[in-house]
């Protein structure tokens, strides 16, 4: 089972990338490479609960959690869009989201 957003977002937006954004100061227009690697390991911890290739859709909404974590230098926004992104997601999907994570397409 994963995390509900603040947590996640506690351990990937505050602690991961705030730490490597220490270490690995560098950037790419308005996107760190802290904010690509934070969501590069955001995928990969999808990947356990859901094998899918859909488990990579997660990456999009990581890097956008992660520019507003960067933006305002602050985990706040991060878990707030992270919130309303599952919201809507639960709310199309369902509670369970297996119409997705059953799909035989990928």
């Amino acid at each position: 089972m994963r995390p509900p957003p603040p947590p996640a977002e506690l351990a990937f937006r505050g602690f991961l990338q705030s730490e490597l954004h220490l270490r690995l100061p560098w950037s790419l227009g308005r996107i760190s490479l802290a904010n690509g690697l934070t969501s590069a390991v955001f995928v990969l911890a999808h990947r356990v609960q859901n094998p899918s290739l859909l488990a990579l859709a997660v990456w999009v909404p990581s890097w956008v959690f992660g520019y507003f974590r960067d933006r305002f230098n602050t985990v706040k926004p991060a878990i707030f869009l992270h919130v309303v992104y599952n919201a809507a997601y639960f709310a199309v999907f369902g509670v369970s989201g297996q119409v997705l994570s059953q799909s035989s397409i990928f």
